[in-house]
């Protein structure tokens, strides 16, 4: 995992890069408490990089679960099919889809993250753990790693 290049931080590195292809983001969040969008809000500096960010409240969120649980639905593209749409309602460039916590075969927390331009799509999932202080911070800068990827190169 990359936490930066050079001086810069991931954060900073994520959003000069959309502004340099001066691509617009949205983000909808069930998992990091919003906190994706919070800090690339943080380093847009003025910029219109960020057409949106939600973070979707936990009672919505049992609600979505349990709809998901009563049909044969596959999450990733469930996911992917939330980023495309936020993409076009938004009119943004790029979105991410921080999918609901759930565990793998093993009883570990997971999410999933889907990323969409509208042409190329990246799905991921990653296992939510580590030290309970930077758990969150390393699944936030696991979600910039995987936009900062999802980008094209300079």
């Amino acid at each position: 995992l990359v936490f930066g290049s050079n001086e810069e931080t991931l954060e900073q590195v994520v959003v000069e890069r959309l502004c340099q292809l001066d691509q617009t983001l949205a983000i909808w969040d069930f998992s990091l408490g919003g906190q994706v969008g919070a800090t690339i809000n943080e380093h847009i500096r003025g910029a219109n990089q960020l057409r949106g960010s939600v973070y979707v409240p936990a009672c919505q969120k049992w609600i979505w679960q349990n709809h998901l649980g009563t049909e044969a639905v596959d999450l990733q593209l469930e996911l992917l099919r939330i980023a495309r749409q936020i993409r076009l309602q938004w009119e943004s460039d790029v979105a991410v889809v921080i999918g609901p916590f759930r565990e793998d075969d093993q009883g570990r927390p997971i999410y999933s993250i889907a990323i969409t331009n509208g042409v190329v799509d990246l799905e991921q999932t990653h296992v939510y753990s580590g030290h309970r202080s930077l758990v969150r911070s390393r699944a936030i800068k696991q979600v910039l790693n995987a936009l900062r990827l999802f980008l094209p190169p300079h």
